[in-house]
């Protein structure tokens, strides 16, 4: 992250963040950088034995309500590969519209945006949700600039 940040520099709240369940980081999500052109790309990861419990949605959303607090202006998207998978649903589920394909030479992957008619409110720095089976409480850290997590093209 480091290395990123030298890039790109170190604005909060536009940096990166560890998803906590209880005691335990179950994920990570972030900013690519800050707004550009008044728009703010995000990225989520699961780690792997968190996966399938809806945790990437509930950082996605945390995501999308960090960035609209900091600037109720910002348009949110997230790129990922255009077949359907978990980082859809995940994206789908968050109020994001397939905006088609595009040519990123640093991704080379597709776009969503989110759709400002569907925000979802959290409060507290906590997202309540429903999954499946259960329900849990997510909270995101703000990560130092020292953390040892590193975004990449693996990170969706």
């Amino acid at each position: 992250m480091t290395e990123l940040y030298g890039k790109v520099g170190f604005v909060s709240p536009w940096t990166g963040y560890l998803a906590f369940r209880d005691a335990s980081a179950v994920g990570v999500g972030g900013f690519k950088s800050p707004p550009k052109s008044g728009v703010v790309e995000i990225a989520y990861h699961t780690f792997v034995v968190f996966e399938g419990q809806g945790i990437a949605t509930g950082i996605a959303a945390q995501l999308v309500q960090i960035a609209h607090t900091a600037d109720p202006s910002v348009r949110v998207q997230a790129c990922t590969l255009p077949e359907e998978s978990a980082s859809t649903t995940v994206l789908l589920r968050n109020g994001f519209a397939y905006m088609g394909t595009v040519s990123d030479p640093e991704d080379a992957e597709t776009p969503w945006k989110r759709r400002a008619q569907v925000a979802r409110i959290v409060q507290n720095g906590f997202q309540k949700r429903n999954v499946g089976r259960d329900a849990f409480d997510e909270k995101l850290v703000q990560a130092s600039a020292h953390s040892c997590y590193r975004f990449g093209a693996g990170f969706r």
